[in-house]
């Protein structure tokens, strides 16, 4: 009697596997994506004639050992899949080129660069540790709608958009409240006299003017 038992590994979401048979790299977190291709529509077939939808293509940011930032381009999401999964074909099709020898795969760029080395292990895999680029978003709030409509106006004074409010000359502009505190931007950058300042607000109110009247 033969008896196979398997155990399921816990795969860490860092890991990725040099695949020969994979004609595309694969991915099943979505997270680790920065940016995905909804219109991308395929089939995955594995060996055993089992197959997995694809959702979506897209790329993942990752760092080198360098420290320098790149993309894995057109990797298929594929939900369900629990390994992540490196085309070797893919990667010969970008112009890198693999070197099996001594147990040990070694990946160069086209221009014959080292980019890593993968040490095959036991069950004759090789498994590829990637760190991730975790792209920021930044995002502002503004409370005050005036604080908008000046710098839409190309930062005109809050005098000069009350003129324009009051005599309606654009349309949709409410009335603007004058705000307590003041544009650090404009103190910087305006380090001139009143009279000049004046006179270049006057200026901005009078193009504004000229252009309302032409529509």
């Amino acid at each position: 009697m033969l008896l196979a038992f398997h155990t399921p590994e816990e795969q860490p979401q860092h890991k990725w596997y040099l695949d020969t048979g994979c004609n595309n790299h694969m991915c099943g977190r979505k997270e680790l994506f920065n940016s995905l291709d909804e219109s991308v529509r395929s089939i995955v077939k594995f060996g055993n004639n089992s197959t997995i939808p694809v959702m979506e293509k897209g790329r993942i940011g990752i760092v080198l050992n360098n420290g320098a930032k790149t993309y894995i381009m057109d990797v298929f999401y594929v939900p369900g899949l629990h390994q992540n999964l490196l085309s070797m074909g893919q990667l010969l099709e970008k112009g890198y080129s693999t070197n099996i020898f001594n147990d040990v795969c070694s990946i160069h760029d086209r221009f014959r660069r080292l980019i890593t080395r993968v040490q095959m292990t036991k069950n004759r895999l090789f498994p590829l540790n990637i760190r991730y680029q975790k792209e920021r978003c930044y995002s502002s709030c503004v409370h005050n709608d005036s604080w908008l409509w000046r710098k839409g106006m190309r930062h005109m004074s809050f005098n000069s958009l009350q003129t324009l409010a009051k005599k309606e000359m654009v349309s949709g502009l409410p009335f603007i409240e004058l705000p307590k505190s003041r544009c650090e931007n404009c103190i910087l950058g305006k380090q001139q006299s009143t009279k000049l300042e004046d006179l270049i607000s006057n200026w901005r109110l009078f193009i504004v003017i000229c252009v309302v009247l032409l529509k």
